[in-house]
């Protein structure tokens, strides 16, 4: 699984377990009778949602976008031979151009992060709740954290997902 999907369902994870220790927290105890708990495979749900494969593919690109550049950039420099055998003012030179890049990268990618995961993860809980809410689901976490019992929410949420 590729970092940005891996980032997105930590964040969606993190939020769906906030969003559930604040239904806990409201009912004052753990032991509340009668209460739901649902869960979501919350990486079903974005390998089902367009919005989020298309901001997959995009970090794929960046990344390989990233590599390349680099490594155009490394062997415009120094050319194609063993970056071992350079002298040791040009390895540290080498050493240099991978950490900048590194950091556009990583910057490029919060940007990305910022402007399009934000939404779909919205969008993704938004729909949980809705699902939830019509399910009379009062508790809902990822089917990571689920050991035994709850009701699976998945595919409801995938259907009422928002078409774009």
């Amino acid at each position: 699984m590729n970092r940005g999907l891996k980032m997105a369902l930590a964040t969606l994870s993190a939020a769906m377990l906030i969003a559930a220790l604040a239904v806990y927290l409201r009912t004052g105890s753990a032991e509340a009778e009668g209460q739901v708990v649902g869960f979501v495979d919350s990486e079903k749900v974005l390998a089902s949602y367009k919005p989020a494969k298309d901001v997959n593919e995009e970090l794929t690109t960046l990344r390989k976008t990233s590599e390349d550049a680099l490594k155009k950039k490394i062997q415009d420099k120094y050319g194609s031979g063993d970056p071992a055998a350079l002298p040791q003012e040009s390895q540290m030179e080498i050493q240099k151009m991978i950490e900048e890049a590194d950091a556009q990268y990583q910057a490029d990618m919060e940007k990305l992060k910022n402007e399009k995961w934000a939404p779909i993860v919205e969008a993704v809980n938004a729909t949980i709740k809705k699902v939830a809410d019509e399910q009379k689901i009062q508790v809902v976490i990822d089917k990571a954290a689920v050991i035994y019992g709850g009701v699976d929410l998945s595919d409801a949420v995938i259907k009422a997902l928002p078409v774009k």
